[in-house]
């Protein structure tokens, strides 16, 4: 009935819309998407054609050596809800944080390790290390079972301009999963 492709992207999706439930509170909704589309020329041609409602140019940027942003990104959004409240990515809006210390909260975050966020009571340190490397290895074997799944030549950031993040994301992460037939998006947002 269902080929096992098919399963496994349901599966993923299912995962997703776990996390999301998990990290909406009562003034944002998460939305967190993997959706595969066509690709058409190149995956240049496959993004514009999704996002085409929503932005007239997308830019692409190869994360081939860079597949430990994508996991930290993923972990940072997926895990959110065990963040401390102003670090959570739904006060990352200019109207809750002013944008300079959101910016500078999150520049100082990438620059440590985004798992270094969860650290919540300094007192248990070894507690701490222990589920900061559990939520780690989680997130790497769901990536795992999403390489497995789209086996990607390449995988990209997607960047949109400013005001373009889809039609009602506040803010969000996106990522184009390429192979020789299609592009799988993930998307990793959230909305009012």
């Amino acid at each position: 009935m269902f080929d096992e492709r098919s399963i496994a992207h349901g599966k993923t999706c299912g995962i997703l819309n776990m996390f999301a439930d998990l990290n909406t509170d009562v003034n944002y909704q998460c939305f967190f998407s993997f959706e595969c589309v066509e690709k058409p020329a190149d995956v240049q041609a496959a993004v514009e054609a999704y996002f085409a409602e929503v932005a007239q140019k997308v830019e692409l940027v190869s994360l081939q050596d860079q597949q430990e942003h994508l996991q930290l990104t993923l972990e940072y959004w997926l895990f959110g809800f065990l963040l401390p409240p102003k670090l959570h990515p739904s006060r990352m809006l200019p109207f809750s944080l002013p944008p300079q210390e959101a910016y500078l909260l999150l520049k100082q975050a990438k620059k440590k390790n985004w798992a270094s966020l969860f650290l919540r009571e300094p007192d248990i340190p070894s507690l701490n290390s222990f589920q900061a490397n559990r939520r780690r290895r989680w997130t790497s074997n769901f990536m795992t079972e999403i390489n497995l799944l789209v086996q990607p030549t390449t995988i990209w950031e997607v960047n949109m301009p400013e005001g373009t993040l889809g039609t009602d994301l506040l803010r969000s992460d996106t990522f184009a999963f390429e192979n020789p037939d299609s592009v799988f998006i993930l998307r990793l947002g959230f909305c009012d």
